[in-house]
């Protein structure tokens, strides 16, 4: 059985909206890893070909259905398994990328931070990886673990069961920086959590609790000098 057979049907199509903001105004050539079915790099062209700026969009996606969609939406979309020799290929290795994207991807891969050294001799001197990681302080994780002594695991989100690694803000830190990267910005999306109760909590416990709020971390990063 595949890791794609576990999946809902409308997970390989979520345009992740909240991440565009995250990509640099300067990146002109692309990579995503993990495309699904093209929909978040498609609206990163559409952006910046309305702004009248040249822009080309390279993409490796393992689960071929969604792969097949994708090669409509961009420039070039490789099949393959991101651990299994799909940056050693011809169509990856001959290019220099400014900005690679792994939106919710490195918790999926066996060791997510040899990948990562291997894209820094993807990037250009200034490039920078964009990436969402899934935060497995998140409330509703820390609440099933502490008060209903549960973990259990679901078709997406946190607890995805075709997760093989799970990060903390403080981890995806160490992830990055161990690596052989500076990080330029790591931020919570995704809140779920508000109201006074919170806040309340928060200004008793010095923030100790703040990134419980966030389903996942944003980061941007530059490889090291």
């Amino acid at each position: 059985m595949k890791k794609t057979d576990f999946k809902p049907a409308h997970y390989h199509k979520c345009p992740r909206p909240e991440m565009v903001q995250f990509i640099p105004d300067f990146a002109s050539n692309i990579l995503e890893i993990g495309c699904g079915n093209g929909s978040f790099s498609a609206e990163v062209k559409r952006i910046r070909l309305e702004q009248g700026r040249k822009i080309k969009i390279t993409a490796i996606e393992l689960d071929k259905e969604s792969a097949n969609v994708a090669k409509y939406k961009l420039d070039l979309v490789v099949c393959a398994d991101i651990e299994k020799g799909a940056l050693d290929s011809a169509e990856i290795k001959q290019q220099q990328f400014d900005c690679i994207i792994c939106n919710d991807v490195l918790e999926h891969l066996i060791l997510p931070w040899e990948v990562l050294k291997t894209l820094r001799s993807l990037l250009t001197p200034t490039g920078v990886v964009v990436a969402s990681i899934p935060n497995v302080r998140f409330w509703a994780v820390v609440k099933g673990l502490l008060f209903d002594g549960e973990w259990r695991y679901t078709g997406e989100g946190v607890l995805d069961i075709t997760h093989l690694r799970f990060f903390t803000r403080k981890s995806i830190e160490r992830l990055f920086t161990e690596s052989g990267y500076q990080i330029e910005s790591l931020v919570g999306i995704n809140s779920y959590v508000s109201g006074w109760k919170f806040t309340l909590l928060n200004l008793l416990t010095f923030n100790f609790f703040k990134d419980i709020q966030y389903l996942q971390f944003a980061i941007v990063a530059k490889k090291h000098a």
